[in-house]
């Protein structure tokens, strides 16, 4: 029997959302999917659908023409785990999303962040224990606090921007940006 997350009413609102939008801004978009899998069971299907649809480069690899995507998996993966895991499952109207632009990837989730921005790197904390102890059964996270750790690295090493992170009185928003060449960055993120 299928796992799907709307049979089940006080949940049917928190499955994961993700758009492509056509250009910079939400003018226009080119699809909008809705998950209807649980987190755990519905993680790497909805990362394969992400992944393949995501900008793209061509890049040869061990002389392989091959199309690679703007954004490391590894650091997606973490930042939706992190929404995912950390979200307030008592804000209602609202869930997690997954927002895709030309230049960049919004992963935004309902509550704010429990730990200062500008502290996210150093400290723990998690708001649903339960769930992440059941994704690191999984093997989806690993529970320790390192994932945002793994994303910088991943990020630093394809030269990426760094990414933003946004708490506000609601929400919490990581933004991943698509590679700038160096003329193109701010002051800030240079």
């Amino acid at each position: 029997m299928p796992c799907d997350v709307t049979a089940f009413p006080s949940i049917a609102g928190k499955a994961v959302r993700i758009v492509k939008y056509t250009g910079r801004d939400k003018s226009r978009s080119d699809f909008e999917q809705e998950g209807k899998k649980g987190y755990a069971v519905g993680f790497t299907g909805m990362m394969r659908f992400l992944m393949e649809r995501l900008p793209k480069d061509e890049r040869y690899i061990d002389g392989v023409r091959r199309m690679v995507p703007h954004f490391p998996e590894t650091a997606i993966r973490e930042v939706i785990a992190n929404a995912l895991i950390h979200q307030d499952f008592m804000a209602t109207g609202v869930g997690p999303v997954v927002e895709i632009y030309d230049n960049r990837i919004e992963v935004s989730n309902p509550g704010n962040s429990l730990i200062s921005t500008d502290r996210i790197l150093d400290e723990r904390r998690s708001r649903n224990e339960k769930l992440a102890a059941t994704m690191r059964s999984f093997g989806l996270c690993e529970e320790r606090g390192g994932g945002l750790d793994k994303t910088l690295i991943e990020i630093e090493a394809e030269h990426l921007p760094a990414p933003d992170f946004i708490s506000s009185e609601n929400s919490m928003r990581v933004v991943l940006f698509a590679p700038k060449s160096f003329n193109q960055m701010s002051k800030a993120e240079k």
